[in-house]
């Protein structure tokens, strides 16, 4: 992580006040209604009077590319604000629309993204900058949650090869049916996902993980397959473990559960629901 890097860590205290939230601590309600924070983590920076620069949701452990992006905003460059400077002075610059686009998108704010997608898509009706794809599927998600309807999406997803789009895409439409009480669909989606990129181990695990919680015994030998599976694209992932270790014990193979489980311990000696589980397992 970049807050336990000594170099991160010496850049930071040299050029920033930090000032820590944590969820469910002190006045983070109150703050998070005021900066109108969607999710955690959220890195906040702000200027000496205290107007927000620029703001980034989620983190994909990216050490570089989390400095690269800290150091432009302190340099005033690639900011919401700056972005929006340059976009008056050159309204017709269509990389300039998609910065702007992408900046809402990562920022949460799919409303105003999706303002500046329409311009892309009247703007450049040949789609010689080609944004159309990326336009079309961020529309097509808005539709999905703002209208309830899937279709477009699932077009969507039915033809592109954007490795980016097809993750955000699946998870959204799994998402979407969550409470859907015929599991049929769901099934199919997964089916889908998987096909679509099968070194993907994070929908393998979602799709034999719901198998097991919904109990359906029918599907239990298929969920073992999926995540052994799995396990041999990332044998260092211990969730794979520990999915894994519920089918074998919900499957009667009581001596597996348990060897399969202290696996996942030994991968993550911190986890006091590793250790639960395995006392469970051992009853």
């Amino acid at each position: 992580m970049v807050f336990t890097d000594t170099e991160c860590v010496k850049y930071f205290e040299e050029n920033f006040i930090f000032y820590k939230l944590i969820n469910g601590e002190g006045e983070l309600d109150e703050l998070r209604k005021k900066w109108k924070i969607p999710g955690f983590p959220t890195i906040m920076m702000f200027d000496a009077n205290g107007e927000e620069i620029d703001r980034m949701i989620g983190f994909d452990d990216n050490k570089d590319n989390f400095m690269n992006t800290i150091k432009n905003w302190a340099a005033g460059k690639l900011t919401l604000k700056s972005l929006l400077v340059q976009y008056e002075k050159n309204p017709k610059y269509i990389y300039l629309i998609h910065q702007l686009a992408s900046k809402y998108i990562r920022r949460h704010e799919t409303d105003k993204a999706m303002e500046y997608y329409n311009i892309i898509l009247e703007k450049d009706p040949k789609d010689e900058a080609g944004f159309h794809e990326e336009s079309y599927f961020y529309k097509s998600k808005q539709t999905l949650w703002n209208d309830k309807n899937s279709k477009p999406l699932e077009k969507i997803l039915s033809k592109t090869s954007n490795k980016k789009f097809i993750v955000e895409g699946y998870n959204n439409l799994l998402n979407f049916h969550y409470g859907n009480k015929d599991p049929e669909e769901k099934f199919s989606l997964f089916n889908d996902a998987i096909k679509k990129m099968p070194e993907n181990t994070d929908f393998m695990n979602q799709y034999a993980w719901y198998i097991f919680t919904k109990k359906v015994e029918s599907k239990y030998d298929e969920a073992i397959k999926i995540t052994q599976d799995a396990i041999a694209i990332d044998s260092k992932d211990d969730n794979l473990f520990d999915t894994l270790a519920h089918l074998y014990f919900v499957s009667g193979n009581k001596e597996k559960a348990i060897n399969t489980i202290e696996k996942a311990i030994v991968m993550n000696p911190e986890s006091k629901y590793y250790k639960e589980e395995l006392a469970k397992f051992k009853q």
